[in-house]
This record gives C-alpha cells, sequence and structure tokens, in this order.
C-alpha cells in the first residue's frame, strides 16, 4: 500500500482543526461534601432507625436544608426541620400527629415545603381534635411558616402571594394538575413533575414532564415526556420503590441506581452517576439555581467514602459540572 506524506498544508489544517475542538466538560463531581455530625442528627431524629426522612429543600442560596422527619413508626409523630449551613437545628414546625393514612399518594408524605426567600413555608395536614357522633375528626390543613432566626410560626389565612407560589410550584397549567396531563393508565398519583419552562400566557415552550409507571412486582419506570415538539415518550431507568426518592430541578433529575446516585440532564440527555455515592444511598434535595447547585442524601457509609462510623450519614455537597441550562 502506498503512504503519502502529509504536505505541510495539511500538516497546519489539521493542528488548527485539532485546537479547534471544543473541550470535553468535565463530569459532575461533588466537592465541599459535609457530613452531618452524629450530634445533629440526634437532634432532629434521624439517628434512630425507625425515623425516616421523606423529603427535604435547598434554599436558593444552597445554604439551609429544610428537611422532614417522620418518627412515627417509633411512636413519635412527624416535624420539619431547618438546617443552617449543616451545623444548627432549628424546628420549623413542631411536633405533628400522624400523616393521614387516607391520602392517595404512594411515595409523597402529603407533606409540602416552599422556600420564598429566606422563609420556608410547610403545607400539611392533621387530625381535627372534635369528635361528632362517634365519628373521628376530618383531616385539616396546616400551615406554618419559619425561619433560621424565628423559628415556627402557625398560619391561619395563605397571603395570596404566597399561595399564588405554591400553587404554581406544584401545579400544572391552568386548570390540570401534572397527574392530569399524562395520558398513562399505570401513572404512580402525585409522581409527576414539570420541569423547564413553564407555560406563559397558555404558552408551554420547553416544558417537560417526568413521572413514575407502575409495573408487575413492584417495579416502576421512571418516563420524561416534553409537551413541545415529538410527543414520544422516553424510559429513562427502571427500578423498585427506591425510584420514589427522584429529585428534581429545573432541568434535571437525581435518581438512586445500583451504582450510585444519577444525575440526569434533560436538556442535555445526558446520565452519569456521581461518584463518591453508592448503590442505597437516597437523594433527599437537589437545587439546580444560578447561585448553588446543591445536594443532599442520606447513606449508609460516611459521606463521598471519607472515613467515618457505619450507620446512617446525611451528606451534603456541591455539585460541580453542572452548567446553568440552555434555554429551549
Amino acid at each position: 500500500m502506498k503512504r503519502f506524506p502529509l504536505l505541510p498544508g495539511a500538516l497546519l489544517a489539521a493542528s488548527l482543526l485539532w485546537l479547534n475542538l471544543p473541550a470535553q466538560a468535565a463530569p459532575p463531581a461533588l466537592t465541599d461534601v459535609q457530613d452531618i455530625a452524629p450530634a445533629l442528627l440526634a437532634q432532629i431524629g434521624l439517628d434512630k432507625p425507625d425515623c425516616n426522612a421523606p423529603q427535604a429543600a435547598f434554599d436558593a442560596t444552597g445554604q439551609t436544608l429544610a428537611i422532614e422527619v417522620n418518627c412515627e413508626a417509633a411512636g413519635r409523630g412527624r416535624r420539619v426541620w431547618l438546617l443552617g449551613r449543616g451545623e444548627h437545628a432549628v424546628a420549623a414546625t413542631p411536633e405533628l400527629d400522624a400523616s393521614d393514612p387516607n391520602a392517595e399518594a404512594v411515595f409523597s408524605s402529603g407533606t409540602d415545603l416552599l422556600w420564598v426567600a429566606d422563609t420556608l413555608y410547610v403545607f400539611t395536614t392533621e387530625q381535627g381534635r372534635k369528635k361528632q357522633a362517634d365519628i373521628d375528626p376530618a383531616w385539616e390543613p396546616r400551615h406554618y411558616a419559619a425561619t433560621l432566626a424565628t423559628g415556627p410560626r402557625s398560619i391561619k389565612a395563605l397571603a395570596p402571594d404566597i399561595r399564588a407560589a405554591y400553587d404554581a410550584r406544584t401545579g400544572g397549567f391552568p386548570g390540570k394538575t401534572p397527574d392530569e396531563l399524562i395520558d398513562d393508565p399505570d401513572l404512580i398519583v402525585d409522581s409527576a413533575r414539570l420541569l423547564g419552562k413553564r407555560a406563559a400566557r397558555g404558552r408551554v415552550a420547553g416544558t417537560q414532564l417526568v413521572w413514575l409507571s407502575g409495573l408487575p412486582d413492584d417495579r416502576y419506570a421512571l418516563k420524561v415526556k416534553s409537551l413541545t415538539g415529538s410527543s414520544a415518550t422516553t424510559e429513562l431507568t427502571r427500578g423498585g420503590p427506591e425510584l420514589g426518592s427522584l429529585r428534581a430541578d429545573n432541568w434535571s433529575l437525581v435518581y438512586p441506581s445500583s451504582k450510585g446516585l444519577v444525575l440526569h440532564r434533560l436538556d442535555q440527555r445526558n446520565t452519569q452517576t456521581l461518584q463518591g455515592t453508592d448503590a442505597g444511598d437516597e437523594p433527599l434535595a437537589w437545587r439546580q439555581t444560578p447561585q448553588a447547585r446543591r445536594l443532599a442524601w442520606l447513606g449508609a457509609r460516611a459521606c463521598a467514602k471519607t472515613k467515618g462510623a457505619a450507620g446512617r450519614h446525611l451528606c451534603l455537597a456541591t455539585v460541580t459540572g453542572v452548567d446553568t441550562p440552555r434555554k429551549p
């Protein structure tokens, strides 16, 4: 076979082409990893095996974490806490009674957390105190607001702007909830999430729906569908009940897998395992804003595989390598 020498001009062109190739973005990585001190875990109840954390939520700065702790199995109630920089805890609610057993949601705890600036608003239900004609009291809505500085206060009537912010975050489009936007007979109630650009003046450009679909034998499929362009549904992964702990914000999802926590970028259709997490780790909160990209999770090993005692660990970290999502 003949070999032709590379001409100087061709060599120069090839060099320039190599120099102009786009640099490969670094994969997402955990930095500033914080393993919450055992004494703080004990204060909020997470040192007890019969207590669990159904959910958590970062404020916009990523410095304060609201976390719901449920100790009903341990003979205690529920409570929401605020963790300031992972160093101190302030109660965001009084101790609450048991949650509504009649709720239809499979994975939702029945409590919603909403951050507005530095104030956390808690939306939940409790059983009324009055019993009439041997009929158990009805379940009634309860609202609380809390900051690190003031602690909790009960709210009798929500301000219109707070109600509007809550409806915008949990609702769908006018007249429809996220669940009602999905044509899936196996949809898991209250698992649907709207991500990306929200509807504005009737337009739905860029909005994506994410939900869990039930499969036989207590298995689930994580699905996503765009509300614009192609109406095809994409299945991201399958798993067991652990998929109920998936967390979503902006254009990304974090969910558990057999290799550790997975970050999926909806705008890039890119899925990557977060190094430093393990199988069995449970995501609690994921916040992706221009100010912060923060993750909180529960694990059975020391955070990011650092040295530490065995047992439950509450981990906080910044996630690098996650750019601000492109506009659709």
